[in-house]
């Protein structure tokens, strides 16, 4: 059967191959070309193959974000696995938000993934593979706070995900055998970021694997966007189509993501290794 697929591939300049990164947005869908597609653009510029892959509300994909197939990222992964740019031995993913707990369950349940970069994931949606199913996180929206703007705080209205009766939300990822770095931002106004990645550290060393890098960055808010881009404290979830505060601090939150980015680019050098000796300035 085959799967459409879509994304945007960034290739090094230079003779290849090089290491590979699968980029993963969030619930904004599509390719996210101001966020996803920019920091594979930078992840490019530093010796990475890096394709940013849409996996819903783009042409002949899914329209909405409310069940995945796991099936279709296991045919996105052995097709970039597959590139004549792409070094063998294992692949990076980065993901963002909701892309983050896919980028885990990728790990998990594929082969050849090496290491995963997470940012503020959460287990928002059903995910589906091979007649299994995952649950997402439940949530209440009597919790949801109206501010007198008309802008919704929805961070307390989730289910925790450390409670006894969501634990088979929790991607299994004692399967993995990927090196992992987990970003929070301590002002997630959107989810208990934090709360997940403790919770993917206790389900790790309860399996008997060493500790992931959890990167905790205080005064961040949800959105960690490419460095030097201008803080968006609120914007429309679209998802839900409403108006969401993503975080308040400012110079906390410019600081964190230019922190994050470098990280994040050091981790994949350390893990995936060089690819070409070109520099950028950022």
């Amino acid at each position: 059967m085959m799967i459409f697929l879509g994304g945007v591939l960034f290739s090094p300049l230079g003779e290849g191959p090089f290491p590979g990164v699968l980029a993963l947005g969030g619930a904004a869908g599509g390719l996210e070309e101001f966020r996803v597609c920019l920091l594979a653009c930078l992840l490019a510029n530093h010796g990475f193959a890096t394709m940013s892959l849409a996996y819903f509300s783009f042409e002949d994909l899914p329209k909405f974000l409310l069940e995945l197939a796991l099936e279709y990222f296991e045919e996105a992964l052995h097709y970039f696995q597959n590139l004549p740019q792409v070094r063998k031995g294992g692949v990076g993913i980065m993901g963002m938000s909701e892309g983050a707990d896919l980028a885990l369950s990728i790990a998990s349940f594929l082969q050849g993934v090496s290491a995963v970069a997470c940012l503020n994931g959460n287990m928002l949606s059903q995910l589906h593979y091979r007649g299994s199913t995952m649950p997402g996180l439940g949530l209440c929206s009597d919790r949801i706070i109206i501010r007198e703007s008309g802008v919704l705080n929805v961070c307390g209205c989730w289910d925790n995900p450390q409670a006894p009766k969501n634990q088979e939300c929790v991607v299994p990822v004692d399967r993995a055998s990927a090196c992992f770095l987990l970003v929070v931002a301590r002002d997630d106004q959107l989810w208990e970021s934090e709360e997940y990645a403790q919770e993917i550290e206790k389900h790790l060393l309860s399996h008997g694997w060493s500790r992931p890098e959890i990167l905790a960055l205080p005064g961040a808010g949800h959105l960690l966007e490419p460095l030097y881009f201008p803080f968006c404290p609120t914007s429309l979830l679209k998802i839900a189509g409403i108006p969401v505060e993503w975080g308040v601090e400012q110079e906390a939150h410019a600081a964190a993501q230019q922190k994050c980015w470098y990280r994040i680019r050091e981790f994949f050098l350390e893990n995936l290794g060089k690819g070409t000796q070109r520099q950028s300035k950022l």
